[in-house]
């Protein structure tokens, strides 16, 4: 099934056909759902718009076009074909015939000019489903009993699709898995995302739509347990889970400040926080550091400056917290534990009113270990997992988790997603080509908002070849703490996008080597998207390398 799972807003009737479509045929057939695709312009016709319910293609005959239509009541009067919904209202709809036959004839159209399809091997035909009624002859002469499936004939779809297909006029024979792939990926390019994945995209804030088992039984656990340290891949909520645990807790009264490292996670999760303070580790050092009236000059020299923020800071943190007794609170909870060094957790440990007692909560990825030493064996921590990605696709976190050598943990209902896109690239002029590219075929194809869109690069700004570009297209990159207008999209070195997510996440200025020299640079990076994913790296031994 592609994808593995419906959309949400799915409507009833086509996620009835769906499951029995999923449980009731061979695993060797291939089904794709509720998308529209565009067929690009040919000679002297014009491009085409198309939407089909459902795709099924059969190893040994063809691919077949399905309509749904759902309705306790389907018909043709003199007026035109209507359906009557649970509520007893009566709508008109399109011809579900006319509507199956387009939509396989521009598949049709568009597979005939490529050179897998040349021979014409794979036949089409076309049916229509309702799943909510019985069928007694046919609705319509144009419209015949045996290309209609009913909801008696969903008992056993695979016989009646067998029926189904031979009645469309489709012969047994066998098709290559040469053959079946070629209509797959031929296909996916010309898929346009359906509104409802669109829809989808949007970001949904509310922290328990998206809890699985294990991040409830880990919050269960901080009832009973006040000093733990969580730990979990990258996508298994371990932000969420840390979110969810300081609203609860400042909900009962306690005084709550929630720590991270990188400072644009810190200012998105502040926008979102409810009666707690949050801040990045650095962020409150100074405040407090400053608050106590101790003296600090940040060095000029880049490896002095490096040891201030690194190691001086951590000590005049704690020296301003001697200073200031005041300053302190009931419940410390920490995120991107990975990312703070050793002695950080002294000044960490002493903003607890009780060191000992008090409520301390760390959530680390030690493969996103980039700048760190993780979680001080000193803390004394007990240790829960968080198992399950809940972020990426099944393609995503795949692809994702392949450079540092683990293997995801996925719920069954995870959908596949859309594969990966990579783009190997020559010269810098091919990578502003093919950011460009990825650019047009996500938000002017696809339409999907530019702020849904991040570009990612492991260089900063003023070292990249596509930032310094300008236009790419239509569009503009802007830095991540700027104000993105309707034609800009975000670009940010992967450094400082650790932690947060985006729903596409085009990854640019990679060198071929990366995954040698860097695998956790990538692995942060490429865990960062929820829906897509492109990397654009260079063609080894290339000048941009």
């Amino acid at each position: 099934m592609i994808p593995a799972v419906p959309d949400s807003d799915c409507p009833r009737s086509e996620r009835t056909v769906f499951d029995v479509l999923a449980s009731g045929l061979p695993e060797d057939w291939t089904v794709i759902h509720s998308r529209r695709f565009t067929l690009p312009a040919s000679g002297s016709s014009r491009s085409i718009e198309c939407e089909v319910d459902f795709l099924i293609l059969h190893p040994g005959r063809g691919v077949l076009g399905l309509e749904v239509k759902g309705g306790q009541d389907i018909g043709r009067s003199e007026n035109g074909w209507y359906s009557v919904d649970h509520q007893g209202r009566r709508h008109a709809i399109r011809d579900p015939g006319r509507q199956a036959q387009r939509a396989i004839h521009c598949v049709n159209r568009y597979l005939s000019g490529q050179r897998e399809f040349l021979d014409g091997t794979l036949p089409f035909g076309w049916a229509v489903c309702f799943p909510d009624v019985a069928v007694n002859g046919s609705p319509d002469p144009a419209l015949p009993r045996e290309q209609v499936i009913d909801s008696t004939d969903l008992i056993d779809i695979h016989q009646r699709m067998e029926q189904v297909f031979a009645a469309a006029g489709m012969p047994a024979r066998s098709l290559s898995q040469a053959k079946v792939r070629a209509f797959v990926r031929r296909l996916a390019p010309s898929f346009r995302l359906a509104p409802s994945l669109a829809s989808r995209f949007a970001r949904d804030d509310a922290v328990l739509v998206r809890m699985t088992d294990d991040q409830a039984d880990v919050l269960d656990l901080f009832e009973t347990k006040h000093q733990v340290a969580v730990r979990g891949a990258a996508g298994t909520g371990k932000t969420l889970v840390a979110m969810e645990k300081a609203r609860r807790l400042a909900a009962a009264g306690r005084q709550v400040v929630f720590l991270c490292f990188n400072r644009p996670l810190a200012d998105f999760l502040a926008d979102r926080a409810q009666d707690f303070h949050v801040d990045s580790f650095h962020g409150l050092a100074m405040e407090v550091i400053e608050q106590a009236g101790l003296n600090h000059e940040v060095p000029q020299d880049s490896e002095a400056r490096r040891r201030f923020w690194d190691e001086d800071v951590a000590e005049l943190f704690l020296q301003a917290l001697e200073r200031s007794p005041q300053t302190r609170w009931d419940a410390v909870i920490v995120d991107e534990a990975q990312d703070f060094r050793a002695d950080w957790w002294i000044p960490v440990r002493t903003l607890l009113r009780c060191p000992d007692k008090g409520v301390l909560y760390v959530f680390y990825d030690p493969n996103q270990q980039i700048y760190g030493d993780g979680p001080a064996a000193e803390l004394g921590l007990d240790e829960v997992h968080l198992k399950y990605n809940c972020r990426n696709t099944r393609k995503i976190a795949a692809v994702s988790t392949q450079p540092v050598g683990i293997s995801p943990v996925l719920k069954p209902e995870m959908p596949e997603g859309a594969d990966v896109i990579v783009r190997e690239c020559p010269t810098e002029r091919d990578m502003i080509d093919a950011v460009r590219r990825v650019l047009h075929e996500v938000i002017t194809v696809n339409n999907v908002s530019s702020d849904r869109v991040v570009v990612l690069s492991p260089r900063k700004p003023d070292h990249s070849a596509v930032y310094g570009a300008g236009k790419l297209g239509n569009f503009s990159l802007v830095e991540l703490n700027e104000t993105p207008g309707p034609t800009d999209v975000r670009f940010s070195t992967l450094h400082r996008f650790k932690g947060l997510e985006a729903d596409v996440v085009i990854l640019c200025d990679v060198p071929s080597d990366a995954e040698k020299k860097s695998p956790r640079h990538l692995y942060v990076a490429m865990s960062r998207p929820r829906h897509l994913l492109a990397v654009c790296r260079y063609a080894p031994g290339t000048a941009g390398d």
